[in-house]
């Protein structure tokens, strides 16, 4: 992981809350872009009526979470689930309980 000296990646705490400066610019990329959408499927002429563009822009926020997660799972967690998926017998060999989950 490349290491940034000198920057907290925390922006601000509240309580046991912490906001990162990451989310702090997903939610402005996200305002900004659906902002600019609606102005553009507001316009007369538009094929998108503004409802498509609240669509949009929901379905695109669930799909960046959803991959960041299983980004970060496939990239830097997967040994973890790999050692819960897998169960080792005493004899050395990998027993999975989901097809194809995990290799030995």
């Amino acid at each position: 992981m490349i290491q940034y000296p000198g920057f907290n990646p925390i922006a601000f705490a509240i309580g046991p809350v912490k906001v990162h400066w990451y989310g702090i610019m997903y939610l402005l990329g996200f305002g900004v872009g659906w902002a600019l959408a609606r102005l553009r499927a507001a316009k007369p002429g538009s094929s998108w009526k503004p409802q498509d563009v609240d669509d949009l822009i929901f379905f695109a926020m669930l799909g960046v979470i959803a991959g960041g997660r299983i980004g970060y799972v496939l990239f830097y967690g997967l040994s973890f689930w790999r050692r819960i998926c897998c169960i080792r017998s005493r004899s050395g060999t990998a027993g999975c309980p989901f097809t194809a989950a995990c290799s030995a």
